[in-house]
């Protein structure tokens, strides 16, 4: 093939609808499949998963309205996470079956980030050119930490489908006239909505991005007004869920509304870091797009002026997006990088903005190429890593923590593993004993007491309140496993 045909190819397919829609989705997918079936739940995702579970084997309260994390009241999230993520769970089998959990609860967050791709390219494909709305969208995917939260059971993945989904519909409604400009503020409100039964609170910042964005347009009242009307669909998506927890659960408002939200903020509980916290983590991790994201973000508020005004829009959104989320951030208390996921779609429109703006004309066309042939780069490297991962060869994550499987095998010799206890503050630890056993521990206060012959599993990195202490003096010590003392409870 001569050079000029190897040049044409990938600047033809980007003419090519389907591929500029899919492509990307391509590329993520891709990427998900090496070592999908190594290593152990990361981060929440034991917690979340087991919370899923629960919700298969009938321990939510109210059907499917009261999580539970096992036999533990869970009020911390809102349940549409797990609604989403209980058909892959169910098919592989649940609670007592931790590798196929593990690969379904990972295959959840992957559609999240497929629905988060096409919402990407649909929302700068609506307010600028197919090109770049293409390159901004493979930036996006191609993102390390964008595309390793597919190997997770995060929440923030579904964020960021759905923040950027009500910003994609709010620019929709921008860009429309009549009756489907507002037909599409109430399908941005749906999404934000839906975001909110995601996390607490987080996914309004999506109508404020949007408001400030509508600010700087020429037509500012109707932009406001749809981004209100959003505002109020929103809520009423979120509120059946929240009214009817609030009137059932007592313990609700002060779990979910002061310690996982407020106390978040101000760091009461959670720890407080510096406030340059997120700035290091991009500097750590935005590679190999670092530079031209400062770059972008330098140049796009200089240069915006003088740009027409369909990118003046697009450039007018990104900024938005990038400032509020990081602004936002760097004010609350507890940070995670993985709460800056949902901003990535901005900060990739930026780096493609200056790698299409403000470089020479050979590194712009270099750029297109190089997007065009990712899917098919991505497609064989992914083949090649899925070979040597599954031959042994190369190990994608961490072996699993032999201690999980330990304690329910201990546990099943002894005939105790549907007589297992936890104290409240060993939740998450009895949520990897579910996982792996296929049977909830009960929880003491909660569900009852122990009773001589029954298991207390104490998994406490400092000293325990007197009163469990003293279940624990009335206990046979089996043995310690990993960071679990196993006690059989005898008589007084």
């Amino acid at each position: 093939m001569t050079p000029a045909r190897t040049i044409a190819l990938p600047i033809r397919l980007l003419r090519n609808r389907w591929f500029l829609w899919l492509a990307p989705s391509v590329c993520l997918l891709a990427l998900f499949v090496p070592g999908v079936w190594e290593g152990d739940f990361r981060t929440d995702s034991h917690a979340y998963a087991a919370v899923t579970c629960a919700l298969l084997d009938g321990h939510w309260e109210g059907g499917w309205l009261g999580p539970r994390m096992g036999h533990a009241p869970y009020f911390n999230k809102p349940p549409l996470t797990f609604w989403l993520a209980a058909p892959f769970v169910a098919i592989a089998g649940g609670a007592g079956n931790p590798l196929g959990v593990l690969i379904a609860v990972r295959a959840a967050s992957a559609v999240a980030l497929v629905g988060a791709a096409i919402a990407s390219f649909g929302l700068w494909r609506t307010l600028t050119d197919r090109k770049t709305a293409y390159v901004a969208t493979i930036i996006l995917v191609l993102t390390h930490e964008v595309f390793r939260y597919s190997h997770a059971f995060s929440l923030d993945t579904w964020l960021l489908c759905f923040v950027t989904t009500g910003l994609w519909f709010l620019a929709m409604s921008a860009q429309r006239g009549g009756r489907s400009a507002w037909h599409f503020a109430i399908a941005s409100g749906v999404a934000v909505g839906l975001g909110l039964m995601v996390k607490p609170v987080v996914a309004l910042l999506a109508i404020v991005i949007g408001a400030l964005w509508m600010a700087t347009a020429r037509d500012r009242a109707h932009g406001l007004l749809r981004c209100a009307i959003a505002l109020g669909v929103a809520l009423i998506v979120a509120a059946p869920w929240h009214v009817w927890i609030s009137l059932n659960i007592d313990r609700f408002a002060d779990q979910y509304f002061v310690r996982e939200s407020l106390d978040r903020a101000t760091g009461e509980g959670f720890g407080t870091a510096p406030w340059w916290t997120y700035f290091s983590e991009l500097a750590k991790t935005y590679w190999p797009w670092l530079a031209a994201l400062v770059g972008g973000a330098i140049a796009a508020p200089i240069v915006r002026p003088r740009v027409n005004e369909r990118t003046r829009t697009t450039l007018s959104l990104a900024i938005a997006w990038t400032g509020v989320w990081l602004l936002v951030l760097t004010l609350f208390a507890d940070k995670r990088a993985r709460y800056l996921v949902p901003m990535y779609p901005a900060a990739s429109l930026l780096v493609c903005f200056s790698l299409r703006r403000l470089f020479r004309r050979q590194i712009r066309r270099a750029t297109l190429i190089g997007a065009a042939r990712a899917p098919v780069a991505v497609v064989g490297v992914s083949i090649i890593l899925t070979a040597l991962s599954a031959a042994g060869v190369v190990q994608i994550h961490r072996p699993l923590a032999a201690w999980k499987p330990e304690i329910v095998q201990v546990l099943r010799d002894e005939q105790l593993l549907d007589r297992a206890w936890i104290f409240p503050q060993h939740e998450r630890d009895g949520a990897n004993v579910y996982l792996y056993g296929g049977i909830a521990p009960r929880v003491v206060g909660i569900n009852g007491e122990p009773e001589p012959g029954d298991a207390l599993l104490d998994f406490s990195r400092e000293e325990l309140p007197a009163e469990h202490r003293a279940w624990l003096d009335r206990g046979e010590n089996l043995g310690t496993i990993g960071r679990c003392r196993v006690y059989v409870i005898e008589e007084p």
